[in-house]
């Protein structure tokens, strides 16, 4: 599988969705290619990737429920060589809908096993806040976690290596 990068902060508004897409466009730019996976509801990274998210077939929470294969959720962006599994605002009700099902942890981890050496770079928007989300998407991967923070004066970024 190739490198997967996650971008998370706890907090809201610290440049995630911005970081996110330059990130991904910038190595799409030197020819890697590249999948970005937007895990907000609000789908501002989707959107942001010329991707209409009120009007995709399949989106992360289509296949976080097994509506789909995760081939079958994937778009292509505006930009040559970066591709983007979108959201929207289903995604808010999958937590939910994941009570029951044994394993959740594990549910993107085993789809995107098959996308093995189809790309060089995975990058995964996570959301602002402490959800179960957030922690499943974490869960048992080997990652490369950007923690971008701005303050009033400079930007600080720190990198967590696995």
């Amino acid at each position: 599988m190739g490198r997967i990068i996650a971008v998370a902060n706890q907090k809201g508004g610290v440049g995630k969705t911005t970081t996110s897409i330059n990130l991904a466009a910038c190595l799409a730019e030197k020819k890697k290619k590249v999948l970005a996976i937007d895990l907000d509801p609000q789908g501002n990274m989707t959107s942001g990737l010329g991707v209409n998210k009120d009007e995709v077939e399949n989106t992360v929470y289509n296949l976080m429920l097994d509506e789909c294969s995760i081939a079958e959720s994937i778009e292509n962006t505006v930009v040559d060589n970066l591709y983007v599994i979108p959201s929207n605002v289903n995604l808010a009700g999958a937590e939910i809908e994941l009570l029951d099902i044994e394993e959740k942890e594990s549910i993107l981890k085993k789809n995107m096993e098959l996308l093995d050496g189809k790309y060089d770079f995975i990058i995964r928007y996570l959301i602002g806040h402490k959800s179960r989300k957030c922690y499943f998407s974490l869960f048992t991967f080997r990652i490369k976690i950007v923690n971008a923070t701005i303050t009033d004066s400079s930007q600080q970024v720190t990198t967590d290596r696995d």
